[in-house]
């Protein structure tokens, strides 16, 4: 809708990762390349494997763009948390944790199994791993729904609630009326801003 370009790494991409000081160069060509990373135990490899497999195989809806539709089971539960105990602490910490702190700025703990899901979905639906980018990087977004909305920046939201069939978003002692409302934050922050905050949200 806004015409943004959407665009994939190149195949046979790497990336680099810091375990211990030491640098670790992972290769993303396709699922088995995985179990060349000595980032990881072998043990931890064949885990995690193991449940991309599985993850390829899940039925039902894991559209990272419509995030509502996916089992809510999976949203009350952090990724960070889901990882440890259904694949291995070290895919947690040391593959998963740096890669949605770099290109999702949120740590394995603050977004859902759900969304984890979901990304992990996206990027192997070609068989390998393809990271996918917003051409002009992640600021393209917000730069083209800045240009359609109004925008203000520097104000301290302290709560986002219903109000009719409004949404009232309270700025600096002031209160506001909108249609609707994306609150795009940590979910610790939502928690304490929206209120009542609903039963199916998602952070």
């Amino acid at each position: 809708e806004l015409n943004i370009p959407w665009e994939f790494t190149q195949k046979e991409s790497h990336h680099r990762i810091i375990r211990g000081g030491e640098v670790y160069k992972i290769g993303l060509s396709g699922h088995m390349s995985l179990l060349r990373w000595r980032l990881l135990s072998l043990r931890a490899r064949c885990q995690f494997l193991v449940w991309l497999i599985r993850v390829k195989m899940l039925r039902g809806a894991f559209n990272i763009f419509h995030l509502s539709e996916i089992d809510t089971t999976l949203h009350h539960l952090s990724a960070g948390d889901y990882l440890r105990t259904s694949v291995s602490p070290e895919v947690a910490d040391f593959e998963a944790d740096p890669f949605t702190g770099v290109m999702h700025f949120h740590r394995t703990d603050d977004i859902s199994a759900g969304v984890l899901v979901a990304l992990m979905r996206l990027i192997t639906e070609n068989g390998g791993f393809r990271m996918c980018y917003t051409k002009g990087g992640i600021a393209a977004i917000p730069k083209a729904l800045a240009g359609l909305l109004q925008v203000q920046t520097g104000v301290s939201v302290t709560s986002v609630s219903p109000k009719g069939s409004a949404v009232e978003v309270v700025h600096d002692g002031i209160g506001e009326l909108f249609d609707a409302v994306v609150v795009a934050t940590t979910g610790d922050v939502a928690g304490e801003i929206v209120k009542p905050l609903p039963e199916t949200a998602v952070a």
